[in-house]
């Protein structure tokens, strides 16, 4: 629960955060810092020491700078993509991205038990790849807008919520995804966990093992194949 409300704060200060100084400097500093997150990750999980509290630290900084990441990327693609096309543009993106999610689940819910040091490090070296393509690679999208010649002062975090929270049919909305989501959040969490405990190792097709985290990929997998 600490770990996804610290992706929650992320998320509301970097959309606020971006429209005041712009998106390239939070993408760029969102991936390099998950990056190197995922880096001390794979050493406080290695062949050589175990750490799990550090771990659960360092994930809640990777989980804040991802819901940082998510808002910001979201908005510079708007800032690009012309009014006609956006429904088609974000669709797709919805696509590929529960597609790769679908990719990464089973991979990790088959490697992860013998190889995750490993994992840790691929995801850690993406992660920063990812960044420095966005430093080296993509220009910066947001422009200030100005208001009778002079720059529009930035309205403070709390007033600009206020009018989210004023919209009733918005929050609706967002009450039942936060609801969906509560629930879908367990799957990676109490379920995975509670799989891992107690589902017994079988046997599919008469060669195919199968155990807990096994199965919580393809749950995950199952789920955004659906989406996809």
């Amino acid at each position: 629960m600490v770990v996804i409300a610290t992706g929650i704060a992320g998320g509301f200060l970097g959309g606020h955060v971006s429209d005041q100084i712009g998106r390239k400097k939070l993408l760029v500093l969102s991936e390099i810092t998950m990056g190197l997150s995922f880096l001390t990750i794979a050493f406080f999980n290695s062949p050589w020491t175990v750490m799990p509290y550090v771990s659960f630290v360092l994930f809640m900084i990777t989980m804040f700078f991802s819901g940082l990441y998510v808002p910001v990327s979201t908005a510079m693609i708007f800032d690009l993509v012309r009014k006609q096309e956006r429904n088609f543009v974000f669709t797709v993106q919805y696509w590929i991205t529960n597609l790769a999610m679908a990719i990464g689940s089973i991979t990790g819910a088959f490697l992860f038990e013998g190889y995750h040091f490993y994992l840790f490090l691929a995801v850690a070296a993406v992660t920063v790849v990812s960044g420095l393509v966005t430093l080296l690679f993509i220009g910066e999208t947001f422009v200030k807008p100005e208001a009778d010649g002079a720059a529009v002062k930035p309205a403070s975090i709390l007033s600009n919520y206020k009018a989210v929270f004023k919209d009733r049919t918005f929050m609706i909305f967002m009450t039942a995804s936060v609801l969906v989501l509560s629930l879908e959040s367990h799957l990676t969490n109490y379920i995975a966990v509670n799989l891992q405990e107690n589902m017994a190792e079988t046997t599919w097709f008469g060669s195919f093992s199968l155990n807990g985290i096994n199965m919580t990929g393809i749950l995950q997998a199952e789920n955004t194949l659906i989406v996809v």
